[in-house]
């Protein structure tokens, strides 16, 4: 068979005369039967063949992408030590140097890497999650997200938190050389995270299209919208839909990072009741189960007594959260984080029994405040009675005016008003039922002129903040 190089679109000559390859079928290695055909790092696999030379330094045994390192060597065996990798099926190949790659005999020949969970810690956490959990085993897929939220000092990923991240290397998370049946769900897995991020707007689309030729259309999970209608649930997504999965009963565990045999992850909420559960993980379409491994109960978990209730839309108002176990003696009190709804409340001071935070701008109505800490999710001390585990805080949209003095009938009267997080064109100021000219307005200041009146009695002055949709 003719060499032919090609450059910029112009073919080359052959100077020397010779720029021929013949492929022989007589020199071409040949893989017979491996065995075991599963098992785990460090099992030792036999390959059966020939054509593998006699110079150990110059064959390449592979498993999957991962090496199988030869300890015993002839031109007919191989026997080699798997190397740990993530659990599936994947390609055994041999490579000798000079000849190239083996084929194989007849069918391809395919080592199972076995999923296994050897043990869990901590083994016991409160019921609003929160805890980190430390499992240990193999076959797990290595998974390191870029970025995460921070909670309790935990790089974390709870139901209830947003994150941000990198947009990941969709084919870094596909194994090499896998077998039809695992090459069937990374596929599947690698499509669908293309479709999620096209549909919103955070993969790169050429000509309408994304590089896999994926239109969004096509992408089933996300056009049903629901949860995908949100982009800040990214890693909620990814976790739910990743080949890998860890769950707790019938409870996700959010995995943060993981190696071939060790992994964490962050606990998420449970019923007040305390439960006593197996812990599962997952790997494409493999399952390993600890029975029985990991209990909850409310006494593990920092108890909310009281809290501040409500406060204003501009944020910059203090919350007091009263309460026991926010920490251990010897735990660092930094590690407190507080959230209200998806925004953070910057803790200004923590200790055992009270935690302290500034509010950011919101808009208004009533949202959950999550406290996390390096003991776990605080919650309520009703919880058991109320079945509700966390309180509420409201933002309350308030405004102030320096002086309502009576006006004309007619209008026209000037009035200052303060408070709110007031917006250029989103802002409705209503005496009645009638509305006033905005004559200037700040983020944080409007002038007014009153309107006319259809009668002389008092009017109640009505605030429609249109960012937020609240009425004052």
């Amino acid at each position: 068979m003719q060499v032919e190089v090609i450059v910029g679109g112009i073919p080359s000559s052959c100077r020397g005369g010779n720029c021929s390859f013949e492929y022989l079928a007589e020199i071409t290695p040949v893989i017979l039967s491996i065995s075991p055909n599963q098992g785990q790092g460090g099992t030792e696999v036999l390959i059966r063949g020939s054509g593998f030379g006699d110079n150990p330094s110059a064959v390449v045994a592979l498993i999957g992408s991962a090496d199988c390192a030869i300890t015993t060597f002839n031109s007919s065996t191989i026997f080699c030590t798997a190397s740990s990798h993530p659990a599936g099926s994947y390609i055994a190949t041999v490579h000798v140097e000079g000849a190239g790659f083996a084929r194989n005999s007849e069918d391809v020949h395919c080592f199972t890497y076995l999923l296994d969970i050897t043990s869990i810690s901590p083994t016991s956490g409160g019921i609003a999650g929160g805890t980190l959990l430390n499992v240990n085993g193999s076959g797990f897929f290595e998974f390191r997200p870029t970025h995460a939220s921070i909670l309790g000092g935990v790089s974390t990923t709870l139901p209830w938190f947003r994150s941000t991240m990198g947009v990941p290397n969709f084919e870094a998370h596909r194994p090499l050389n896998v077998c039809p049946s695992t090459e069937h769900l990374s596929k599947q897995f690698t499509d669908f995270l293309k479709c999620f991020f096209a549909s919103r707007g955070l993969y790169s689309q050429r000509n309408g299209r994304t590089d896999g030729q994926l239109e969004e259309e096509d992408c089933i999970i996300c056009s049903h919208g629901g949860i995908c209608e949100e982009a800040s649930y990214i890693w909620i997504i990814i976790n739910a839909f990743f080949p890998f999965r860890v769950v707790i009963g019938r409870t996700p565990c959010y995995i943060t990072r993981a190696t071939v045999d060790h992994l964490e992850c962050v606990v998420s909420a449970f019923s007040p009741e305390a439960t006593i559960n197996n812990v599962t993980v997952s790997v494409f379409d493999q399952v390993a189960i600890l029975q029985d491994a990991f209990s909850t109960d409310i006494k593990l978990s920092p108890i909310i007594f009281s809290t501040t209730e409500s406060g204003p839309v501009t944020g910059n108002s203090t919350l007091l959260l009263t309460g026991n176990r926010f920490f251990t003696l010897s735990s660092n009190h930094s590690d407190a984080n507080v959230t209200i709804g998806f925004t953070e409340c910057n803790v200004t001071s923590a200790n055992e029994t009270h935690i302290e935070c500034l509010t950011l701008p919101h808009r208004p109505g009533s949202r959950e405040i999550l406290v996390s800490t390096s003991n776990g999710v605080a919650v309520l001390e009703s919880a058991l009675e109320t079945q509700s585990l966390f309180p509420n805080y409201e933002y309350k949209l308030f405004v102030d005016i320096a002086e309502l003095p009576p006006g004309s009938v007619v209008g026209g009267a000037k009035i200052d008003i303060t408070g709110g997080i007031f917006v250029k064109g989103k802002t409705e100021v209503f005496f009645g039922d009638r509305r006033a000219n905005i004559l200037h307005i700040e983020s944080d200041y409007m002038t007014v002129s009153v309107p006319s009146s259809v009668s002389t009695r008092k009017l109640h002055l009505n605030i429609i903040e249109g960012m937020y949709g609240g009425v004052v």
